[in-house]
């Protein structure tokens, strides 16, 4: 009998359809991405992205500032949402490039253009946790994610992960 991948062993997205199989339909599996885990936050029409440690880090991706998710009935106004993600920079291939890439981009002080250019952040989005000031962690996985594909967020610089695909 042929072994698959171990759990540990990093995975090939060849590799997804294997993986998803063995677990059952209790498990969804993501693509690891190698960036900074940030939540990204809209409320009122701010927008602020907070690290893992839950500190600020708005300043340091200017590329997201201008983020607006329009509702369904004004296009005037912006939805309040908490969103999951990764921040990345990725190669001419789309791989996530952590040590040359986000790494850089996660310790400035302050960013520059030339930093902009040669560090292009990809903020992928893996689960929303709150929309309309609705703390929604508590809904299975599938309505959460049918919200955040409803959402239809269309920005150069962010990707929805395929989400167990």
């Amino acid at each position: 009998m042929e072994a698959g991948p171990m759990l540990c062993d990093k995975l090939d997205k060849s590799d997804l359809p294997f993986f998803l199989s063995a677990v059952g339909d209790k498990w969804i599996a993501e693509i690891k991405e190698d960036g900074d885990r940030i939540r990204l936050r809209i409320k009122d029409g701010v927008l602020t992205l907070f690290n893992r440690a839950g500190k600020d880090v708005t300043f340091k991706y200017p590329e997201l500032h201008n983020l607006y998710i329009p509702t369904t009935h004004n296009d005037e106004q912006s939805v309040n949402v908490f969103l999951d993600g990764e921040m990345c920079v990725m190669d001419k291939d789309g791989v996530s490039e952590f040590n040359d890439g986000i790494t850089h981009r996660s310790h400035l002080h302050s960013v520059s253009q030339e930093d902009i250019d040669n560090y292009p952040i990809t903020f992928i989005i893996f689960d929303l946790l709150e929309i309309d000031n609705q703390d929604i962690r508590d809904k299975p996985w599938e309505y959460r994610r049918g919200l955040l594909e409803d959402l239809q967020l269309e920005h150069p610089n962010i990707i929805i992960s395929e989400g167990g695909k």
